[in-house]
């Protein structure tokens, strides 16, 4: 439907946690998956459009490394 709401976004973070090796048990999901849709939801209606994906990541540079890691 091209945007991405909370889960789906849980699921790309999930994956990449776990493709870096990161505990589930160790990582408060909800708390992170708010801090970014926070980040990246810039008119708050709960979606991640492509361009709010792309420019948040870019500007961020917490998210940007959790999605770039072997860059």
């Amino acid at each position: 439907n091209r945007v991405l709401d909370e889960n789906e976004i849980r699921l790309v973070v999930k994956a990449m946690f776990k493709l870096l090796g990161v505990d589930d048990k160790s990582v408060n999901f909800d708390r992170c998956i708010e801090n970014i849709m926070k980040s990246l939801d810039v008119n708050n209606d709960f979606k991640i459009t492509k361009t709010e994906f792309i420019e948040g990541i870019l500007s961020d540079s917490y998210l940007y490394a959790l999605l770039t890691p072997f860059s």
